[in-house]
């Protein structure tokens, strides 16, 4: 085997989506010389990792897979930085030449991510619109998910999208106790309404063919999730923290706890 393309403390980015799909056998595995890239393994599919080590056989380990999955070059897109930085300082490049040309002096870029726009051009899109701006900030964009009950239910196909208690119960003889429970439930049920559109998303962004369900006897999927204890909410993570509100991510759980954030609070005794 040759040498490894990544050294410990390297920040990269896997291999995407699109990758996976084009290139996974029946099942949904894709075989290399030195490892396979598993099922398991999707959850990190575009995700920006770093190396913590590399074994006597060549393959990585990943600070964030704390579980220990292997990795080999051929799942890894490449540096991040090598794969922004390039982009930018190519830009730069450009600008900077048109600036000397024009005996401008260069500007300096307060941040490795802005490109700058010399003075007599304009920056335009891949269409010819111009994009009214003197300089141009490089960021990641932040994934949108659904924010409410309906939308949820929407995108699960449900066309009731009716409390599950909405009948009269004008002569049910009930104590204000029963009542509140009777609300708890109701609102649970919504809760869990909407964690199943979040799963059944994560399940189309992974290639999966069917929603992402965490499996509590996968030493190696590792699972995302929003709990109660001690009297306060809390984020967790590990593959085997059993838990009603699970995620295949943290940017998902924690867009789900932005989300529904009132919702969690008011049924956080039944999580």
């Amino acid at each position: 085997m040759g040498t490894m393309r990544y050294k410990p403390s390297d920040k990269v980015r896997i291999k995407s989506l699109d990758w996976y799909n084009k290139n996974k056998d029946d099942n949904h595995e894709i075989k290399f010389e030195n490892g396979i890239f598993t099922p398991l393994k999707s959850i990190f599919l575009g995700q920006i990792m770093t190396i913590e080590s590399i074994t006597l056989e060549k393959q990585y380990i990943f600070m964030e897979d704390k579980y220990k999955t292997l990795w080999t070059d051929e799942m890894i897109e490449g540096l991040v930085e090598e794969s922004l930085e390039n982009d930018m300082k190519e830009h730069q490049r450009i600008c900077d030449e048109i600036m000397a040309i024009q005996g401008i002096e260069p500007i300096e870029a307060e941040d490795e991510h802005i490109v700058h726009c010399p003075e007599g051009y304009q920056f335009v899109d891949e269409n010819g619109n111009v994009i009214n701006a003197t300089k141009i900030v490089l960021e990641k964009k932040k994934k949108e998910y659904p924010k409410t009950y309906e939308e949820c239910c929407k995108i699960l196909g449900h066309l009731n999208v009716d409390l599950c208690f909405n009948a009269d119960y004008s002569s049910f003889d009930a104590s204000k106790e029963q009542w509140k429970r009777l609300g708890l439930m109701n609102q649970f049920y919504q809760l869990l309404i909407c964690r199943d559109a979040y799963w059944k998303i994560a399940g189309e962004d992974l290639g999966l063919g069917k929603p992402w369900k965490p499996d509590w006897k996968d030493n190696y999927q590792k699972k995302w999730t929003i709990s109660f204890y001690q009297g306060e909410i809390n984020l967790t993570n590990g593959p085997n923290v059993h838990r009603i509100l699970a995620f295949p991510t943290a940017e998902m759980r924690d867009a789900f706890k932005e989300n529904f954030d009132p919702d969690i609070e008011f049924c956080m005794e039944l999580l």
